[in-house]
């Protein structure tokens, strides 16, 4: 969105009064949490540059409040905890606030280029009860709240699910009538080699798919056809194994195996060891030595 940054966790808007922020930045997609704790008689306007969801997360709206978007008529603003918004790329807002009102709610915004990707071609879509949404988003929130946890690949690829999962029927309906393919075995050689390689590096959904000249969403789809799961699950289950052989092979501290494995901390690492393999690193290692 077009902030104007004016001071560290606090962003003010076309003059409104101050918010509360926090946020994470993975390049081609960014969340903002914010929350709003007085506002009094406001009216903004702003643009989205790139393709963005909002999830409503709590708030009271002042009756009379109303929101706007590009020419379309003003709508009433009610409270919508849960509920999930859409706003293409270009998008302006306008927002005239009444009286007092309290918000608190998250944006993600996407780079226009994997909108692209997904074929999306969705118009806005306001307070919409979508549970597959809802799942991704709190799953931004939660990085957020709990930030070292989600890398590039992860965003990237559920930024491109919210993108598939908003698009018009139309395009949905394109996309069954497809059957595709899965990769050429030298195809899944490159993905996969290169993942391997750079289990340390935070590696994008998008330099993937570059490797064979796909997009995202083609990546995605032909990945699964031949491997069963995504690169993001294929990769974590790489850095598993090679946790265990660590683990195994050698006398490395917990946190040394997590950096070389490419974890955010060992209490990530733990985390997602645990939940893949049922035990600790710690209780597994004891198990399997000697």
């Amino acid at each position: 969105m077009t902030w104007k940054i004016e001071g560290e966790g606090v962003v003010r808007h076309y003059g409104a009064p101050k918010l509360a922020s926090k946020s994470a930045d993975w390049g081609h997609v960014r969340a903002t949490l914010i929350r709003r704790e007085r506002i009094e008689g406001v009216r903004q306007q702003f643009l989205l540059p790139w393709p963005a969801f909002r999830l409503g997360l709590s708030g009271t709206f002042a009756r009379g409040s109303t929101q706007r978007l590009n020419d379309l008529p003003a709508v009433p603003l009610v409270t919508q905890k849960d509920h999930v918004s859409f706003f293409p790329a270009q998008t302006t807002i306008r927002n005239d606030l009444v009286g007092a009102s309290r918000l608190s709610y998250l944006m993600v915004e996407i780079d226009q280029a994997i909108a692209d990707d997904a074929g999306a071609g969705a118009g806005p879509v306001v307070g919409a009860d979508d549970p597959v949404c809802l799942a991704l988003l709190r799953g931004f929130k939660s990085e957020i709240e709990r930030p070292g946890t989600t890398d590039r690949l992860l965003a990237e690829t559920m930024a491109l699910a919210l993108m598939l999962s908003i698009r018009r029927p139309s395009h949905a309906d394109e996309r069954r009538k497809t059957t595709p393919a899965g990769l050429a075995p030298r195809q899944l050689a490159l993905v996969t080699d290169y993942i391997t390689d750079c289990l340390t590096h935070d590696v994008s959904l998008g330099e993937l798919a570059a490797l064979v000249d796909l997009s995202r969403s083609q990546l995605c789809r032909a990945f699964k056809i031949a491997t069963g799961t995504t690169p993001h699950r294929w990769r974590t289950q790489v850095r598993i194994e090679r946790a265990k052989d660590l683990l195994t092979q050698t006398k490395l501290p917990l946190a040394d195996i997590a950096q070389a494995t490419g974890f955010a901390d060992q209490s990530h690492f733990t985390t997602v060891f645990k939940k893949s393999s049922g035990t600790t690193p710690r209780a597994w290692r004891l198990d399997h030595d000697g």
